[in-house]
């Protein structure tokens, strides 16, 4: 039977309508943002209206399966009834339940597999789930077949391809094997730190971890060492997680890792054993410590996991005793994660993340919330392709691999000597990346560009600039300026512009970007998501004129980590969006503390579910950054678009450079409109109590070549010292540094180089919007020296550490304001 039933994005239009009503007090310009929301619910509700779902009457937002699934369980694939379930009821009355249950449990598995089907989170809350692992049991069910995990590049160098019925098996298998195998006995409430790069393994091990009940303390293996022993040491770790020996082998050489692994530590598990002999030091941490293969922790869970099954088979003993093999031990408010914060600045800090965080990404995230006719949902969808880059422990890329496998996505893993390679192989639907991803891949292809012949070159110019102004003029038609109102006039102007210039747009992308998004990005990308940092506004316009959706989000570790991002159907470029649904975000004057009004800069503070518990151990830097409104600081500057209700981001509060006359200049705006330059590879200002800005430069060799302002001889010869430089042990970095600052110094003094960055800085600079005198960069000095993670100039996300590099080149900085 079936009953014409309310979509369920009436309920999450209500759900939005109710959050706005939670604003009021707030700032009046988040309101008008959940105004824009719910507009666009109300569209979708009447073209949705009418849907059958068998067996509903309504979808509530009590849990739909979950007395099923106390009565029902999945193991190898096969479904079996607990002896226990029939007590009570007639077997005709059973069998009835269970069938109305099941046929239930698929109309909603059916809809979360629709890709015109959303929004799948609010769905998603029907299910029930209390935890992150609860979540396997359902995608096991509703994506049994598909494949979940590639991962092609682990240390073995095995290529392993699991279907989300594998990850769900091997996920409680070593669970279970984390309970039973040797002495682990992991117990609920344990800390245990996971320090690994990107693999499957590394997401059954976080997910397995939570299973039982436990929490993780997540970092990846190039974090420095002395970085790795502190967190050991300051999350209480009992047990330790690492990807392979190497890992264990840089530990045991710092004095305080070696000696908090041999009295606190219960156990340590290799994700990847590797195939030669351990070392004498890891050998002899061996003898102290109990050391445990991943495959021998899996075979014990599994084995334990076939023993109740043939308990359960036979009588409701002893199998159903340890519910864990069934269910998930953590709860909602139970801790999931320690997150430690990779900031610019300062020793790093355990954000507590509870599993009601992440849940929340998982169902509020989104690409859309509006419904259009004869268009999928933009939002990822089942059988579609991600390919992975980023650090797996990073909170933006582990909820985007929870929301993205939430919805049936291939989760391809890949590193950064293989991805253009996994790109053209694997050819991803979606992608999520933070700006100096997208910078590079900017960079690549211009540098391939520049490499055609001069008519060719010219061409493809000549065309990206038609498709640019087709993208600027079709934002001004659309009302989409977040900087100044569009009056009708304009409007009709630009409908018109827009007329004239599409049919030289799509010859543009029949001629040239249907290929440039094959040979860049595999052919398939629909959406492109970035985060983690400030997005340049050139590569906003550059991703939209050759056809590609980039959807900007903005977050904190603090906040798990969104809470606004733009959408589809409202992506107003220079922004990052709307709050998402049950946020609560306020701009609040940073001495006052008053809410100001729309356009003014302030600090952005926020509240909802995503806010994360406190700092571990730190009660003093917990209560420092929330308000009596139970309002987190982000520390972050911004403002409420006052002409479309946007969040825009205008730079950090820390970040900030005080010049010598009082001035407050913020560095972030102004370095992503020199990294539009092609002659600019990175930037980072300076000017800290100085008369004006200056700034370190690290130049992009091909471009200046190609301009004539760098011959070949040079070019090659600085780029095999860059080479060495970075593959070269600590001793020989110092000499090779040298050489490079040797060459800078020939390259300051080309007058012709020099004259045309300072033009080019001059040139940008100036043509900014609201553009101040004081914004004038005056000064540079050129670096051959690139910013790097492993140098400890870049964080893990790629963002460049501002009291790093000033240490670094503090005699230099000085120097160019002396000279």
């Amino acid at each position: 039977m079936g009953f014409v039933v309310w979509h369920v994005c009436a309920d999450q239009h209500a759900y939005s309508r109710r959050e706005a009503h939670r604003l009021e007090g707030t700032d009046q310009w988040a309101r008008n943002s959940w105004e824009v929301a719910s507009r666009v619910w109300r569209v979708q509700r009447a073209r949705w209206r009418r849907t059958r779902v068998p067996g509903f009457g309504a979808l509530q937002t009590k849990p739909l399966c979950a007395s099923l699934s106390d009565r029902v369980f999945s193991i190898d694939g096969s479904k079996h009834v607990h002896p226990s379930a029939n007590d009570g009821f007639p077997d005709g009355q059973e069998k009835a339940d269970q069938a109305f249950r099941a046929a239930r449990r698929e109309a909603v598995y059916e809809k979360l597999r629709d890709p015109w089907f959303y929004p799948k989170g609010a769905l998603m809350r029907t299910l029930g789930w209390t935890s992150v692992p609860c979540i396997w049991e359902t995608l096991a069910e509703a994506y049994r077949d598909v494949v979940a995990l590639i991962d092609e590049h682990n240390p073995h160098h095995e290529p392993i391809r699991w279907t989300y019925a594998s990850v769900h098996e091997e996920i409680r298998a070593f669970a279970a094997g984390l309970r039973h195998h040797g002495s682990m006995k992991m117990q609920p409430g344990d800390m245990v730190a996971l320090f690994s790069e990107n693999s499957a393994r590394w997401l059954v091990a976080d997910q397995a971890i939570m299973w039982n009940g436990a929490a993780t303390a997540v970092r990846g293996t190039a974090a420095p060492v002395d970085e790795l022993a502190y967190i050991l040491e300051h999350s209480n770790a009992v047990g330790l997680v690492v990807d392979t020996p190497n890992v264990l082998e840089k530990l045991v050489r710092n004095e305080n890792a070696t000696r908090y692994l041999i009295s606190h530590i219960r156990f340590i598990v290799l994700l990847w054993r590797g195939k030669g002999a351990l070392t004498e030091d890891v050998q002899a941490l061996g003898a102290s410590v109990p050391m445990y293969a991943y495959e021998d922790v899996v075979k014990t869970g599994a084995q334990q996991v076939r023993n109740a099954i043939e308990m359960v088979s036979t009588s409701a003993g002893d199998g159903l005793s340890d519910r864990a093999l069934w269910h998930p031990l953590a709860s909602t408010e139970m801790l999931a994660t320690l997150v430690y914060t990779s900031g610019t600045t300062g020793q790093p800090k355990g954000a507590m993340l509870c599993h009601r965080n992440l849940l929340h990404q998982i169902y509020c995230n989104s690409f859309s919330r509006s419904w259009r006719p004869f268009r999928p949902s933009q939002d990822a969808s089942a059988g579609e392709v991600m390919v992975n880059i980023l650090p797996c422990w990073h909170i933006f890329e582990r909820t985007s691999e929870l929301y993205a496998l939430s919805r049936g996505v291939t989760m391809v893993y890949s590193k950064l000597l293989h991805f253009k390679e996994d790109l053209s192989r694997h050819r991803p639907h979606l992608m999520v990346g933070v700006p100096r991803l997208y910078e590079n891949i900017y960079q690549g292809i211009k540098s391939q560009l520049m490499k055609q012949r001069r008519f060719r070159r010219l061409l493809i110019f000549g065309l990206l600039d038609v498709s640019i102004r087709f993208v600027h003029w079709r934002r001004v038609r659309d009302g989409a300026l977040f900087d100044r109102h569009v009056s009708m006039p304009e409007r009709l102007l630009a409908c018109i512009v827009v007329m004239l210039l599409w049919p030289l747009h799509i010859l543009a992308d029949l001629i040239a970007w249907r290929r440039l998004r094959q040979a860049a990005l595999g052919g398939r990308v629909r959406t492109l998501v970035s985060g983690g940092g400030s997005l340049a506004m050139f590569l906003d316009d550059f991703f939209e004129a050759i056809g590609v959706l980039l959807i900007v989000g903005y977050g904190l570790t603090e906040t798990s980590p969104v809470v606004a991002n733009r959408l589809r159907e409202h992506n107003v470029r220079g922004t990052t969006g709307l709050a998402v649904p049950g946020t609560d975000l306020k701009i609040v004057d940073p001495e006052t503390r008053q809410v100001v009004s729309a356009g003014q800069t302030g600090i952005i503070c926020a509240r909802g579910e995503q806010i994360f518990q406190g700092y571990y151990k730190e009660p003093e830097a917990t209560s420092r950054v929330f308000d009596s409104d139970g309002f987190f600081d982000t520390g972050d500057l911004g403002f409420f678009s006052p002409h479309t209700g946007d969040l825009v981001i205008t730079g950090r509060l820390k970040d900030v450079i005080v010049l010598s006359n009082g001035e407050n200049v913020e560095p972030t705006p102004i370095e992503d409109t020199i990294l539009g330059s092609e002659y600019v590879e990175q930037v980072m200002l300076v000017g800290q109590d100085q008369r004006s800005l200056g700034a370190l430069i690290v130049p992009n060799l091909d471009a200046l070549e190609a301009n004539a302002l760098l011959n070949a001889e040079q070019r090659m010869r600085i780029q095999s010292l860059q080479r060495e430089r970075a593959t070269c042990g600590s001793f020989e970095a110092g000499a090779l540094d040298e050489q490079l600052a040797r060459e800078a110094a020939s390259l300051e003094g080309n007058a012709a180089l020099h004259t045309a960055l300072q033009k080019e800085l001059m040139t940008r600079i100036e043509s900014r919007k609201n553009y101040l005198p004081i914004e004038r960069v005056t000064r540079f000095r050129i670096l051959l020296t690139p910013f790097t993670v492993d140098d400890g100039t870049l964080t893990q996300t790629l963002k460049v550490r501002r009291n790093a590099v000033s240490a670094r080149y503090a005699a230099l900085i000085r120097s160019m304001y002396e000279s």
